[in-house]
């Protein structure tokens, strides 16, 4: 697994994602708080997460959160619609540590 600096991944970017969206910050968050080091982050464990926890979230919101993601170059998202509508096990690749990515993008982490 790559490190933030050596993947190029746009911190600025990804600290403006967190202030500006709130469904961002609530994955953001989440991310930050785990404790983890898993490579693979299903659509649908995310949503449940979340949705549990009390969060008004939707699926939508977690692809268009992982295209982002993937933008910034922290990993790569990997459809899985079915019928037109998101499947469970559309998925995130990360290439670096989500739970780095959850906290600098919640500045409770510096580079």
């Amino acid at each position: 697994m790559q490190t933030l600096h050596s993947a190029n991944v746009d911190i600025n970017a990804l600290r403006t994602i967190y202030r500006s969206n709130s469904k961002a910050r609530f994955i953001f968050e989440s991310l930050a708080s785990r404790h983890n080091k898993r490579t693979i982050t299903t659509v649908g464990s995310l949503f449940s997460v979340l949705s549990l926890a009390g969060y008004d979230i939707s699926h939508k919101d977690i692809v268009e959160f992982f295209k982002q993601l993937e933008n910034l170059n922290c990993g790569k998202y990997i459809s899985g619609y079915i019928r037109g509508k998101v499947n469970e096990q559309a998925r995130f690749l990360w290439d670096v540590s989500l739970v780095k990515v959850g906290k600098v993008a919640t500045d409770q982490k510096r580079l």
